[in-house]
């Protein structure tokens, strides 16, 4: 009877093409059941709180090495960490938009995503941002998704909200009433 001894879990009797193609259905289906497990809340809070649970009974030393590993790794994959964070970037902002107004300004109909932001309804964008300890940007709308969403917020598109700051209205508000546009001569 003849033996066949194979290396670390290689599979002798496929060729190469068939072992690539076996690699690749693999990590589509590790891929998948990431993207599942990413998206069902149950399975992230219980990922939340495995980490608050594991992270405290580590030695300080644990954490430092932990950390330099991670700033290490950060350091020699900087294109793959850019673009990581540029995808998080863009869905956290087009879940925000979605949210508040269907990714369309409510005053003009405006659907170009690069021109879109997020309006105050109440007008009171600055004070409201200072008050809660955050700038424009980003990280307005990363707080945003984490208070759930709350009331008061629109999606305008650039000009219209520039129209509502100056103005108080957006210039497709009253278009045939010249005291819509206040301040305009």
């Amino acid at each position: 009877m003849l033996y066949t001894y194979h290396v670390a879990g290689r599979k002798p009797w496929l060729s190469d093409a068939e072992r690539e193609a076996s690699r690749q259905r693999h990590l589509a289906q590790t891929r998948e059941w990431q993207r599942r497990r990413r998206n069902d809340p149950i399975e992230r809070e219980r990922d939340r709180e495995h980490t608050r649970s594991y992270y405290p009974t580590l030695t300080a030393e644990a954490r430092l090495k932990h950390a330099e590993t991670t700033r290490a790794w950060k350091q020699s994959h900087r294109e793959r960490v850019n673009e990581l964070n540029r995808a998080e970037r863009y869905r956290t902002r087009k879940r925000v938009l979605d949210f508040y107004g269907d990714s369309r300004c409510a005053c003009c109909g405006e659907t170009t995503e690069q021109f879109l932001a997020i309006d105050h309804i109440d007008g009171n964008g600055n004070e409201h941002r200072r008050s809660i300890g955050r700038t424009a940007g980003m990280n307005f709308y990363r707080w945003l998704v984490k208070q759930d969403f709350p009331p008061g917020y629109r999606v305008l598109c650039h000009n219209c909200n520039w129209a509502f700051g100056h103005y108080g209205s957006g210039p497709h508000a009253a278009t045939n009433d010249p005291s819509a546009l206040k301040g305009i001569q």
